[in-house]
């Protein structure tokens, strides 16, 4: 009977506390420390602020000597951003300014050399503190109608509805399940100005809003953010990601983690949750245009999926995959996603000086560098290259050491050669589902030249052919 009992008691709370998992609790407020730190990020520059906050400042201030002074020094300590990220949660569970200065010093590592970024920053702290209060008492009025509107009854309902959707699609299991929403209002805009950015560190989402503003027009970031935290934590989103860069080489493969999760947090946030709040959609939904144009053909299914409870599944990933496709069919030829993934080999000339020259023009996001060309290492880091962009550079009298490299019109390359010594020629294996281009030349600075005509067009299409009319 015990057993039987124990039995009954575990299957009873069983789906009660799986039902735990699904819920959160989201709270609205405003914090002076977050905003301090905010605008010391802002006028740093020192990474997801944005400039509106940093505007409002100067137009306020005006040219202080000693506040340029303070950000030059914080700029030049070059504090991690990790570290600003972990002041934000700091400064959202401290009580006092004071505290917050001692939670920052406690960041540092054991050694006093590593303590100027952060004695810099707590400086801009005791600073910039009678700048922000200053600030925040223009913003209070407007500031306390915004919280008194999302902390309704009405808005509290839509905001739980909309959480729960989120983490049913996402099926996220979030560790902590209360979600602190600390808005950072913006006062004395221009309407060109008004560019806003939020930032989500996990359960702290960091929300810029621009008052006076009754409605709140920008409620969707709210959910946009809290899409973030929920992509953090979800086997469905990663699933379908994998399944999306099996599928397509070409285009699963440009397709960007980061491009889909903004895009679905956009279409979450800016479309779904904005259209259920009754505010009218602005024109652009994000500020990056690739960004906004996915997030917007993703919204109807993305919608059907909200409304039905459905979660993240292959279907909604094939769909993903297909409008992707649809939308950007050459993009895959853009000179920038050309050069994200780069494998570089040289025969006779130093690689890292080709190299310096793509990352000087484009953010490469993975560069496998080799050479000689003949070594066999570097025939099996081209094996293992996969989709990456194939670089190859080398003497007319080496083009024999390129025969063993399959995927490539091989044949064609040596035509060109016996005409010109001095070229770089493209072209697009299927077999990679990459470019391969390759340039032949006698001199390391003539190679430079033809890659910078190359990196000069916005497009690149297989056949390419250029070359250097002074010889």
């Amino acid at each position: 009977m015990f057993k039987l009992a124990c039995l009954l008691l575990a299957f009873t709370l069983t789906p009660l506390s799986l039902f735990a998992r699904q819920r959160a609790q989201v709270t609205f407020r405003h914090s002076n420390l977050v905003g301090l730190v905010r605008l010391i990020d802002s006028l740093a520059s020192l990474g997801a602020a944005s400039p509106a906050l940093k505007i409002i400042h100067n137009r306020t201030f005006g040219d202080d000597k000693r506040s340029r002074e303070l950000i030059a020094k914080v700029k030049k300590e070059q504090i991690g951003r990790s570290q600003v990220d972990r002041m934000y949660a700091l400064a959202a569970t401290s009580k006092s300014k004071e505290e917050l200065k001692f939670l920052i010093y406690g960041l540092r590592q054991n050694r006093k050399a590593d303590e100027k970024p952060y004695l810099a920053f707590l400086e801009a702290i005791d600073h910039f503190s009678p700048h922000h209060e200053k600030l925040a008492r223009a913003a209070a009025k407007p500031l306390r109608q915004l919280l008194g509107h999302l902390k309704s009854k009405k808005m509290s309902r839509l905001t739980n509805e909309l959480v729960r959707k989120t983490m049913k699609f996402y099926r996220a299991e979030l560790p902590i399940e209360k979600i602190d929403i600390v808005i950072v209002p913006l006062v004395g805009l221009k309407s060109e100005e008004k560019l806003t950015r939020s930032q989500s560190f996990g359960p702290l989402q960091v929300v810029e809003a621009i008052l006076p503003s009754k409605e709140f027009g920008h409620y969707g970031v709210v959910i946009h953010e809290i899409a973030h935290y929920c992509q953090d934590h979800s086997i469905p989103l990663e699933k379908a990601f994998v399944h999306m860069k099996e599928s397509s080489k070409v285009h699963g493969g440009m397709l960007r983690q980061s491009v889909f999760n903004e895009a679905l947090a956009t279409a979450i946030g800016n479309g779904y949750a904005e259209n259920r709040a009754g505010i009218k959609w602005s024109k652009r939904w994000y500020e990056n245009a690739i960004y906004d144009k996915y997030a917007k053909a993703l919204y109807d299914k993305t919608k059907e999926y909200l409304i039905k409870n459905r979660e993240l599944d292959e279907s909604f990933a094939n769909h993903s995959l297909r409008v992707f496709k649809k939308l950007f069919p050459n993009i895959h030829k853009k000179t920038d996603k050309v050069f994200r993934s780069v494998f570089l080999a040289t025969q006779g000339y130093k690689p890292n000086e080709l190299a310096q020259l793509l990352r000087n023009k484009f953010p490469v996001e993975d560069m496998q560098l080799s050479s000689p060309i003949s070594h066999h290492f570097t025939k099996e880091g081209f094996l293992e290259s996969g989709t990456k962009t194939k670089v190859f550079l080398l003497p007319p009298h080496k083009l024999a050491v390129l025969k063993s490299f399959s995927g490539f019109d091989f044949e064609k390359v040596k035509d060109l050669a016996k005409k010109k010594e001095g070229f770089l020629y493209v072209h697009w294996s299927d077999k990679w589902a990459s470019f391969f281009i390759v340039i032949v030349t006698s001199s390391q600075q003539e190679g430079k030249e033809l890659m910078k005509q190359l990196l000069a067009k916005d497009r690149i299409d297989a056949g390419l052919y250029l070359a250097n009319e002074s010889n």
